[in-house]
């Protein structure tokens, strides 16, 4: 369960690390259903991994811009 945990936080991440994108968009892109990934950006949120931005009825998921290019990179490394 650890496993597949960190695997879908990293694919979240990678995911943000190309921009902002909606739960649905992220869903999309990593093959997760939406209330998993809404389950894990509430967590990763909390944990100050990601914020985001209300726009309208959505919510559009990014990365702090402190976080972006390190995680990014440590995504990489880790492959």
């Amino acid at each position: 369960m650890a496993v597949e945990t960190r695997q879908i936080q990293d694919s979240i991440l990678q995911a943000l690390g190309k921009g902002s994108f909606t739960i649905e968009e992220i869903s999309s892109n990593i093959g997760v259903h939406r209330t998993t990934v809404s389950k894990y950006l509430a967590i990763m949120e909390a944990g100050k991994l990601v914020e985001f931005r209300s726009i309208g009825k959505a919510k559009m998921f990014f990365l702090p811009n402190l976080l972006k290019k390190t995680t990014v990179k440590a995504l990489e490394a880790r492959k």
